[in-house]
């Protein structure tokens, strides 16, 4: 006999979903991420966006910046980031 489930506790998540070649895909952000790509699709300028998001964050800004170039090349890889326009 199983034992009943228990519920997970409530809390907030943040969830891309994109389309790749042939599937749909749900990627996890963490909510400095999140942050981020909040900054971004409220078009501000990058170095803008980064600021905000940073000053937003819990963690020291040196662990910001490490995470932010990681987001970058993982966003390119999955082809989120398709331009740059330098104004």
């Amino acid at each position: 006999m199983r034992a009943a489930a228990t519920r997970p506790e409530s809390k907030t998540t943040h969830v891309v979903v994109y389309r790749g070649p042939d599937v749909l895909h749900a990627y996890h952000l963490d909510d400095d991420a999140h942050a981020m790509i909040e900054e971004l699709v409220r078009t501000a300028p990058l170095g803008e966006a980064s600021e905000r998001a940073a000053k937003a964050s819990a963690i020291p800004l040196d662990a910001f910046r490490a995470k932010l170039d990681g987001w970058f090349q993982e966003w390119t890889a999955r082809r989120w980031t398709t331009r740059v326009d330098f104004g």
